[in-house]
């Protein structure tokens, strides 16, 4: 009986403090912490250099007022930190830390650090929250050297000046600054027999026909080109045009021309567009590419009145840059109102 009742004793002792201490732990975690989602950034996609704010939110379910204080890491360096309060029945904040990306690997981060209870009658009481800390964010931050919101791993050309990376390796200047096109003509003019963008056709070859030597052409733009008039033939043609009229409206002339020549660009643009859009359509049915059925396309069906389409369009665009056709059409008006005019005062 006596060991029983012992044991009974030794029993009840455990349960009463079983149920003291159970308050006592209700209170030491309290259910909030960093939400599941718990980095993103002032903007994204972000380069080296960039100044950048690093955000993550806490969340509070408790019944009791919260306040503490969150580092901000990186690669496991403080970067920043932040003190936040959050109110008690499921109310969350936001915290931040600003930042300057650096390009290389980065794993960013955050923890609380400390929290406490500011619920009135328990300020200062120290509590554990549930979640804690963040998963790392793993970021491999690139340089964009021509801001073109492209990292240089990705562009071609990292300093915008129209010959590629890996060209400019080969030729021996600095693919990350750009340089005068002065420059690269007379590389060009040094080596006129090479094949710098390695289409087969020699860097001369590319300059008489005015296509880029530096970035890769294909058999058609090249036949194209060639057949193109080039612009200083027509600028020859605007400027001895332009001497028929006296020198006193020279000057009106050519800013009148320029004039037009801006308006028409624009219309230059769109039909440039539109023919490259037709080449498309003829370019997927010649390789078997059905074209949706509601997809609105000229002469659909009829590869011939498509490429009579691409050739009307070519000779308009033509005649809108070189816009003698309309200078013939003005100085033919002209002469047939001076001449009803000197016919109507004969009259």
């Amino acid at each position: 009986m006596e060991i029983m009742r012992g044991f009974i004793e030794k029993l009840y002792f455990v349960f009463i403090s079983v149920l003291l201490l159970v308050p006592a732990l209700g209170y030491a975690q309290v259910s909030g912490g960093f939400l599941s989602d718990n980095i993103w950034y002032s903007k994204d996609p972000f380069f080296a250099g960039d100044s950048i704010r690093i955000y993550s939110g806490i969340f509070n379910s408790s019944d009791l007022d919260i306040s503490g204080r969150v580092e901000f890491a990186d690669n496991g360096e403080l970067v920043s930190a932040s003190d936040f309060n959050v109110e008690a029945g499921g109310n969350l904040t936001r915290v931040w830390a600003d930042w300057q990306a650096k390009a290389g690997e980065h794993k960013i981060s955050a923890s609380i650090v400390q929290v406490q209870i500011t619920t009135p009658g328990r300020e200062g009481e120290k509590i554990d929250l549930t979640n804690t800390q963040t998963q790392a964010d793993i970021r491999q931050i690139d340089l964009d050297t021509d801001k073109d919101s492209a990292g240089d791993e990705q562009d071609d050309d990292d300093d915008a000046d129209g010959v590629p990376d890996k060209i400019e390796t080969q030729i021996g200047t600095d693919p990350k600054d750009p340089e005068p096109k002065e420059l690269f003509n007379d590389i060009l003019k040094s080596q006129p027999e090479g094949d710098f963008d390695s289409d087969g056709i020699d860097n001369q070859d590319e300059v008489s026909a005015g296509t880029n030597p530096y970035q890769a052409t294909n058999v058609e733009e090249y036949i194209e080109a060639r057949q193109k008039p080039k612009d200083e033939d027509k600028e020859d043609l605007f400027e001895k045009t332009i001497k028929l009229f006296p020198q006193s409206i020279e000057k009106p002339a050519i800013n009148a021309d320029n004039a037009i020549e801006r308006q028409f660009a624009q219309y230059i643009e769109a039909l440039e567009s539109k023919k490259q859009e037709i080449k498309g359509y003829v370019a997927r049915s010649e390789r078997g590419i059905n074209l949706p059925q509601d997809e609105e396309v000229p002469f659909k069906n009829n590869r011939f009145l498509q490429n009579i389409y691409v050739y009307f369009l070519t000779a308009i665009s033509y005649a809108l840059k070189i816009r003698l056709l309309m200078y013939i059409a003005i100085i033919f008006l002209v002469y047939k109102l001076i001449k009803l005019y000197i016919n109507k005062r004969k009259s």
